[in-house]
């Protein structure tokens, strides 16, 4: 009887050729998906922090399946900034301060353990580059308990 495939992700730094197809998942997931943005005609979500962040991202068969963002230091601007004061939140921000964001993992994969792939490596690359701060934040309401 032969074995059932499995399929294997693979995990690397996204290239700036990524990040029109990481865009265009952003705005299925967010905008036509789960209504957070409301749609464009380009298909297309990105924000002033995509200029300098960078994304760790995940294929299967060649196929953009999910990817994770990470704000690094120096540039003065974090997402978080436009949720809470910075005076409000327990942390220091100095340039060892990294910020993990837009974690999104395709819905055929949801249930998969790629969301937890996507947020060790991030937190590894972050350790690579001298971080000793990480900042995330998510929405409760898209959690099932």
């Amino acid at each position: 009887m032969p074995q059932a495939s499995r399929e294997k992700a693979r995990i690397s730094l996204a290239t700036e050729q990524d990040r029109r197809e990481i865009y265009e998942m952003r705005h299925d997931v967010y905008a036509a998906e789960l209504g957070q943005h409301s749609p464009n005609p380009e298909g297309m979500i990105s924000d002033a922090l995509d200029a300098f962040n960078d994304y760790v991202i995940a294929r299967v068969d060649g196929e953009l399946v999910g990817f994770i963002s990470i704000t690094p230091p120096g540039f003065g601007r974090y997402s978080v900034d436009k949720y809470a004061s910075r005076a409000d939140l327990p942390i220091q921000f100095d340039d060892s301060l990294y910020e993990v964001r837009v974690l999104t993992v395709a819905k055929q994969h949801r249930r998969s353990r790629l969301a937890e792939i996507l947020m060790y490596a991030a937190f590894r690359l972050v350790e690579h580059l001298g971080g000793k701060q990480v900042i995330a934040m998510g929405r409760s309401e898209v959690l099932t308990i």
